[in-house]
């Protein structure tokens, strides 16, 4: 069901851009960041059905200014627009009392800042490449990071990865994960018409080019433990049901959102 379920999403991605080039991968990316800003929503503050509307409308009205407008400095006023009406949203709620201002911020986070960096990826030359190369570099972390911590689980050292976050990720998962994932996208790079974007606008170099992908591992691994601390304290156990096998929109692209930001970077200069 987990494999079905990731060639669906990979058929949809891909016809997305085969029959609408670039617009049909932003508008599919936007709906993705609605769903996403829908589950942190839910992990973060509970809203009531009215606020839940309003606030998706708000970030849909975002993303569409965005795709006619693409400045990114203008996220900052986004994220005060987004953060005053949530404010005063919950002030003329009954019961307020559970007002968390960190899940407010994170939600805030992966809900506008993070989705519309990848969003600026479409607005770049390059940028359907790097968009690509980015869910790329983060899927064969996370694939080459499961059956590490499968193999070679606890098997070198004795504790856990991130106990508090994520109980079964393992450092021998980790490790591995990265370091073959990264050896993965060089050869990619080195043996294939596929280039990775972020590789080649930071340097020619395989040294450089293997602590880049390493930096990518460190970046993608810190949003899917930080998506777990999200969890652990809404007491769920998945972001949402929309991907059988896989958990939540969220729960599969928590790491692009954290990474995209970093391959934003990389891409413009």
């Amino acid at each position: 069901l987990r494999a079905l379920t990731a060639i669906v999403a990979i058929m949809v991605l891909l016809s997305s851009y085969v029959f609408f080039k670039t617009t049909g991968l932003y508008i599919l990316a936007s709906f993705v960041s609605l769903i996403v800003a829908h589950e942190v929503l839910k992990l973060t503050i509970k809203p009531k059905p009215l606020n839940l509307v309003f606030f998706l409308t708000l970030k849909l009205g975002w993303f569409i200014f965005f795709f006619f407008f693409p400045r990114l400095e203008l996220i900052w006023l986004a994220y005060m627009v987004d953060l005053c009406f949530w404010l005063w949203s919950k002030r003329f709620e009954k019961n307020s009392k559970d007002i968390n201002s960190s899940m407010v911020f994170a939600y805030i986070f992966y809900g506008l800042v993070a989705p519309t960096f990848v969003l600026a990826h479409l607005k770049q030359p390059q940028g359907v490449q790097a968009l690509f190369s980015l869910l790329l570099i983060v899927f064969s972390f996370d694939t080459f990071s499961y059956f590490s911590g499968k193999a070679l689980g606890n098997k070198i050292f004795k504790s856990k990865l991130f106990i508090q976050s994520s109980p079964s990720k393992t450092i021998e998962g980790a490790i591995f994960g990265a370091f073959f994932s990264s050896l993965f996208m060089i050869a990619i790079n080195t043996f294939t018409a596929l280039k990775t974007v972020q590789l080649a606008n930071f340097s020619n170099n395989l040294g450089s080019h293997f602590f880049i992908l390493l930096v990518f591992c460190f970046v993608s691994l810190s949003g899917d433990l930080f998506e777990s601390l999200l969890k652990r304290e809404s007491k769920v156990k998945d972001s949402g049901r929309l991907m059988p096998g896989h958990g939540g929109l969220f729960d599969r692209l928590d790491g692009v959102l954290f990474a995209g930001i970093l391959s934003y970077i990389l891409l413009i200069y």
